[in-house]
């Protein structure tokens, strides 16, 4: 088992990462930044990561997104470290588990093969009429057909197909696709979804919907209401 720590300050867990080793798992230590990770973990995706939050200088979002944006497709569990009295502000984060500081190094062990295992299983495919989105595999298939689609454009189809009929804003599909230090223009959005419809064809046309003064959707049936689909928007 490949297990990343992203930690500034590796010397707070030596009694750990001592015991972990013993017990075969290959440990890589790197900060919590695209280039460390990058460079430490090279082509393989870990199968599981330990995020140290007992400093104030990294977030959940942030991480998660970097691993998105390294390891397209890949599933890989996040185990956070965090004294007691930080534990409540969890509570409305992405992550997969939590241990504390204090924790015997048996237990960071037991809830690292339990993330591991979880993440081993194959996501589903998202299936919506005759599109199918394999997050695994990076794909998406329209009536039995490839989609050559961009990194961006997969991950926007691919979160928007998960929320079906929900709208969402311009700054919430910035957030959740391109991540908290995006500072480009909302406009990227408009770009994005151009592209996807032109793409997708009739099916985008009819499903991937602009909601006037809102933003947009995917539609789960075409005909829904108070939408306008024109493909400029």
């Amino acid at each position: 088992m490949r297990v990343l720590i992203a930690t500034r300050a590796p010397q707070r867990f030596f009694p750990w990462l001592s015991f972990l080793e013993r017990e075969g798992v290959l440990l890589l230590v790197a900060a919590p930044e695209a280039r460390q990770v990058g460079q430490v973990l090279g082509d393989g995706a870990p199968d599981a990561t330990l995020l140290d939050l007992l400093d104030d200088g990294c977030q959940v979002e942030e991480f998660r997104h970097l691993l998105g944006q390294l390891y397209p497709g890949e599933s890989i569990g996040c185990i956070v470290i965090v004294p007691r009295q930080r534990l409540m502000a969890l509570a409305g984060e992405e992550i997969d588990d939590v241990v504390e500081a204090a924790a015997a190094p048996e237990e960071v062990l037991f809830r690292l093969r339990r993330v591991a295992a979880r993440q081993r299983r194959t996501p589903p495919a998202i299936e919506l009429a005759e599109l199918v989105i394999r997050p695994a595999e990076g794909q998406a298939v329209l009536a039995g057909r490839p989609l050559p689609l961009r990194y961006r454009e997969f991950q926007l189809l691919r979160f928007l197909a998960c929320h079906p009929d929900r709208v969402f804003r311009r700054e919430e599909l910035v957030r959740e696709v391109w991540g908290p230090r995006f500072r480009g223009s909302l406009r990227t959005v408009d770009v994005h979804i151009r592209r996807l419809r032109d793409r997708l064809g009739t099916f985008g046309e009819q499903h991937l919907q602009t909601v006037w003064r809102i933003g947009y959707r995917m539609a789960a049936l075409p005909d829904n209401a108070e939408v306008s689909a024109l493909s400029g928007r």
